[in-house]
């Protein structure tokens, strides 16, 4: 059976290692960019926000996944750019710039974002919502106004399963797609 619970130092590298293994390719194979992504995608949250993650674990004790979120745009923002792209590569900084680019444009109306994933073997059983449920209830425990998540335009079933949860399309370009949802 999958519990969801608050994200713990102990959950570190096993969170990592989710990232990284649900990252898309090139990012599973290569090192370089696997890092660039734990870098843009995973470390902030646990590292400087870990308050306000959460991760599924089985009977065993083992992650299933987990949401990761930050509940201030502007203070995710001046972390972001201080500890995790200052002085990376450019293709860190490039991503990590993406990122602030996408989630800047709706960040007054949805100033919280999330990043969400599950292993492989533990997906279509529900944990995603699971996890969300968890995340939502925290993020109105403290009064944020909105949530927001950015999508790759092509990734259809993760598109389908947003708009199930009830997010809604907020901005799109060529490359991603913004859901957010009011909390208020």
């Amino acid at each position: 059976m999958i519990k969801v619970r608050k994200y713990e130092k102990e959950d570190y590298d096993s969170v990592r290692k989710i990232c990284a293994n649900t990252s898309s390719e090139p990012f599973k194979s290569n090192a370089d960019l696997r890092e660039t992504c734990l870098k843009v995608f995973c470390d902030y949250y646990i590292e400087r926000e870990p308050q306000n993650c959460f991760v599924a674990v089985d009977d065993n004790g083992t992650i299933a996944g987990y949401i990761l979120c930050a509940i201030r745009f502007d203070k995710w923002k001046e972390d972001f750019y201080k500890h995790y792209l200052a002085g990376s590569t450019e293709l860190t900084r490039m991503m990590g710039q993406g990122s602030i680019d996408d989630l800047s444009q709706n960040a007054k109306e949805f100033p919280a974002h999330l990043h969400i994933d599950i292993s492989e073997q533990y997906q279509h059983q529900e944990i995603g919502t699971m996890l969300w449920n968890a995340l939502k209830e925290h993020l109105l425990e403290n009064s944020v106004k909105g949530i927001q998540l950015g999508v790759a335009a092509d990734n259809a079933g993760a598109i389908s399963y947003y708009k199930k949860m009830g997010f809604t399309l907020i901005s799109e370009d060529e490359n991603e797609l913004c859901f957010g949802m009011k909390l208020s």
